[in-house]
């Protein structure tokens, strides 16, 4: 496990509580992938509910990271992300394509409601 990243149940007062919500801090990279999956599939409790990712806090990621947020958007399509504009996480995603797999956000509220909205 890397001491430099932290995966984190958020509890939000006007949160959905169908909607689960991690807070991702630090670095998300080859060190940290196996507690990311980890802390993924703990608070899952074997079912699929839908998932945000907030990613605002993280410092960083790399090749391996990117690769364990598309793992983890495998089960489900409704796994969504938040990002702080501007930041070099921000760009990383960008230069991937990861909005091509994954639904991106600048806000949670809207990642939130993305998730909860009937589709139709």
């Amino acid at each position: 496990m890397s001491d430099l990243f932290r995966l984190d149940d958020a509890a939000l007062p006007s949160q959905d509580h169908r909607v689960r919500v991690l807070v991702a801090a630090g670095e998300l990279d080859i060190g940290a992938v196996e507690e990311f999956h980890r802390r993924l599939e703990a608070g899952g409790q074997g079912g699929l509910s839908p998932v945000v990712l907030d990613l605002r806090r993280l410092e960083f990621i790399d090749s391996s990271g990117l690769a364990a947020l598309v793992k983890a958007s495998a089960p489900t399509s409704e796994l969504a992300l938040v990002i702080r504009p501007g930041s070099q996480v921000a760009r990383i995603l960008e230069l991937a394509g990861i909005e091509q797999v994954l639904s991106v956000f600048e806000d949670l509220d809207q990642a939130v409601d993305a998730l909860t909205q009937p589709e139709g």
